[in-house]
């Protein structure tokens, strides 16, 4: 969440905390996903690189890596319900106002990310499997 929107909240002390504990949590949450999820991608290029590749276990190893990219946006979303449940209903309208929601990107997110998710245009997600 961008601070600035964060301050135009108006978050009472109790909020600032539950929303401070909040990023730490959803890391340790998610910091495994991620290692099993690189790991599953250098294995994954391993096989690719075999002269005789098994389609079977390429298939069975985009499944994994697919499965860990679900349970990492499962996460996600659990953290972006924690973090809705603590703010009172004006507070979440300001935030859909000011900082435009969850999955809604305004033109300024495009610039700095390129316009891609993530930062990752389809050619570099390619070289990255």
């Amino acid at each position: 969440m961008n601070p600035s929107v964060l301050s135009a909240l108006n978050l009472t002390m109790e909020q600032t905390e539950s929303i401070r504990s909040l990023p730490e949590s959803f890391e340790k949450d998610i910091a495994p996903l991620r290692t099993q999820k690189f790991e599953r991608k250098a294995e994954l290029r391993l096989l690719w690189m075999q002269t005789n590749a098994d389609s079977e276990k390429i298939k069975a190893k985009q499944k994994e890596i697919h499965d860990l990219k679900w349970q990492i946006q499962e996460k996600t979303t659990d953290f972006r319900i924690s973090f809705r449940g603590i703010l009172t209903p004006e507070q979440l309208s300001k935030v859909f106002v000011i900082g435009g929601g969850w999955g809604m990107k305004s033109h300024r997110d495009k610039g700095r990310r390129g316009g891609h998710r993530g930062g990752y245009s389809e050619k570099r997600m390619w070289q990255n499997q």
